[in-house]
C-alpha cells in the first residue's frame, strides 16, 4: 500500500519524537513533489521509492531539528556542499524564521534550490553557486560574479554532509572562532545510527585540530 509524502513524514517525526505544525509537513511534502519532478530529468538524488527517499533524506534532516531547536535556532546556519538543500533548506522549510546560507556548486542544484525557495516562498535564504576552498575562499561556478563576496562571513552554525572534505581549520574561521563537532542526539526510530551520522554541524565551542579528528569525535558518539 502507497502512502501519500505528507503521510510519510508525519509518521517518520512520530517516530523520531519530532512535533512540526501541519503547514511545516506540507511545505516538506511540496518540497518532496517537487524534488521528483526534478529529479525525472536531471537527476538530482538516486533514484528509489518514495519511502526510502523521504527517510534518506528528509528525515535524515530532519534529525538535527532538536540540536537546532536546543541551540535555540541560531542564525545564519551555513550548509556546505547542501546538493538539493540537505539539510540546510530541509531545516528552512520546517523552521521559517532559521536564516540560512546554501553553498553548491552545480548549476543545476542551484536552480533547483532556487525554484523550491519560489515555490514554498521563503524568505532568508542566500544560495551561493560556489565551493569552499580549504583556505576558506570561494570558488564560484561561474565566471561573472564580480559582485559576489570571495570569503563567507562568520556563521554560528555550519552543516554538511561533505564534512569530511573541510579543514578543520577553515570550519574555526568559519565559526568565529572555534569549532566543535556536534551531533543530535540518538532518536527513536528506524533511521538514526544509519542515516544521521552522515551529517554532521559545527558552532562555537573547542576546536578539532583536524577534520579527521573531527570525524572521529563524531563517530564516536555512536559506538
Amino acid at each position: 500500500m502507497s502512502h501519500k509524502p505528507a503521510e510519510i513524514l508525519a509518521d517518520g517525526l512520530a517516530r523520531m519524537g519530532i512535533v512540526l505544525a501541519h503547514e511545516a509537513v506540507d511545505r516538506l511534502a511540496r518540497y518532496f513533489q517537487e524534488l521528483k519532478k526534478w529529479n525525472s530529468t536531471y537527476n538530482l538524488v538516486g533514484k528509489a521509492p518514495d519511502q526510502d527517499l523521504i527517510e534518506k533524506h528528509f528525515l535524515d534532516s530532519l534529525t538535527l531539528l532538536p540540536l537546532m531547536q536546543e541551540w535555540g535556532c541560531p542564525s545564519p546556519l551555513l550548509d556546505i556542499g547542501t546538493g538539493a538543500g540537505f539539510p540546510g533548506l530541509v531545516l528552512k522549510a520546517a523552521l521559517p524564521e532559521l536564516q540560512v546560507t546554501l553553498l553548491e556548486p552545480r548549476q543545476k542544484r542551484v536552480a533547483f534550490l532556487k525554484h523550491i525557495v519560489r515555490t514554498l516562498g521563503l524568505r532568508g535564504v542566500t544560495i551561493l553557486a560556489a565551493r569552499l576552498e580549504p583556505e576558506g575562499q570561494l570558488a564560484y561556478a561561474a565566471a561573472n560574479q564580480a559582485s559576489t563576496p570571495t570569503t563567507l562571513p562568520p556563521h554560528p552554525v555550519i552543516t554538511s554532509r561533505a564534512f569530511t572534505r573541510i579543514a578543520g581549520a577553515t570550519l574555526a574561521g568559519l565559526t568565529q572562532a572555534r569549532s566543535q563537532p556536534s551531533s543530535a542526539r540518538p532518536l527513536s526510530g528506524p533511521w538514526p545510527t544509519s542515516y544521521a551520522r552522515r551529517q554532521v554541524s559545527w558552532r562555537s565551542g573547542s576546536r578539532p585540530s583536524s577534520a579527521q579528528e573531527a570525524v572521529q569525535s563524531w563517530e564516536s558518539q555512536w559506538k
